[in-house]
């Protein structure tokens, strides 16, 4: 499909460079550029100028989830207005997509899209994904940290029965959880795009009798360990529920958190900690549940 192109210019304080990069990540854009006054193009003195490319007719769509964004961190959501917005020669932007992304290997995983060829690595398990719009591609950074503290779980011999996948989007954390673990991974996810997704997904990959799809947890379900790749401010508004349905001792791993809202966030939960990973701006934690069996009312009216 050939569509007209647009550039946006966002100039954004020095001081916000990294939030502002986090927003775009979490609006869904792959790829910016970045100038400020040590590239080649400069900027305005004490500003960072972010720069995407996209569809024409994807702008608005873009621009709304960026404002959403800029609210869920915080930042002033008049960011989200485009100081520049340039057109570009029409191009094939189907193929552009496509040629711009590259499988990754994560440990025993080999992440790739449904149309790739190339040979997989000796040894690993193949997970293909269609990227769109919805969340957990592999080709985040939040996603491949919660892919690798899995697996690392996995390696020390963790061994829980029962796992839930919140906020799954495509379902490739519950397909990893499912490889490691064995049983069934039940995967919550409220988006109707993202569940709709996920049943392609599922279904590419030989996973529909591995992963069970729901909108809300089981009522009255427990669960030995609970993977929540959101964003921080749903993370710290459903942490009352979601520790109501962590039995007590299992593990619960935290990311999509950027790094300065992390000490917010691991405070909200009170629970024992016990790993950190850090890359980029985005945080990761291991937390361990030491409460006892009592648990608070669970409710799940927030979307994520």
């Amino acid at each position: 499909m050939s569509t007209s192109s647009l550039r946006l210019g966002f100039p954004v304080p020095k001081k916000h460079e990294e939030a502002f990069g986090a927003a775009l990540s979490l609006a869904g854009v792959q790829g910016f550029q970045v100038a400020d006054e040590t590239t080649l193009e400069k900027s305005s003195p004490g500003t960072v100028e972010f720069t995407t490319t996209l569809p024409q007719d994807d702008a608005a769509r873009f621009l709304l989830s960026l404002d959403n964004a800029l609210t869920l961190l915080g930042l002033n959501r008049a960011l989200a207005t485009p100081a520049t917005r340039d057109l570009v020669p029409e191009k094939n932007w189907d193929t552009m997509w496509r040629e711009g992304i590259e499988p990754v290997t994560l440990g025993s995983f080999y992440i790739t899209t449904t149309w790739d060829e190339t040979p997989p690595p000796e040894g690993t398990t193949v997970l293909r994904i269609d990227p769109g719009m919805a969340f957990g591609t592999g080709l985040h950074t939040t996603t491949q940290l919660a892919i690798q503290a899995l697996e690392r779980l996995h390696i020390e011999g963790y061994a829980p029965t029962t796992v839930l996948d919140l906020g799954s989007g495509t379902g490739i954390l519950s397909m990893v959880a499912a490889s490691l673990f064995g049983g069934v991974v039940h995967a919550c996810e409220k988006d109707p795009k993202a569940l709709n997704a996920s049943r392609d997904v599922l279904r590419e990959n030989g996973f529909t009798e591995r992963v069970l799809l729901m909108s809300t947890p089981q009522n009255g379900a427990q669960y030995d360990l609970i993977v929540a790749n959101i964003n921080a401010p749903t993370l710290m508004e459903l942490a009352p529920s979601i520790k109501g349905v962590l039995h007590p001792g299992g593990t619960l791993i935290l990311t999509g958190i950027v790094d300065h809202l992390a000490h917010e966030v691991e405070k909200t939960y009170g629970l024992t900690l016990e790993k950190t990973v850090s890359a980029q701006e985005w945080v990761l934690f291991v937390l361990r549940n030491k409460l006892d069996g009592s648990r608070p009312e669970i409710r799940f009216a927030k979307d994520f």
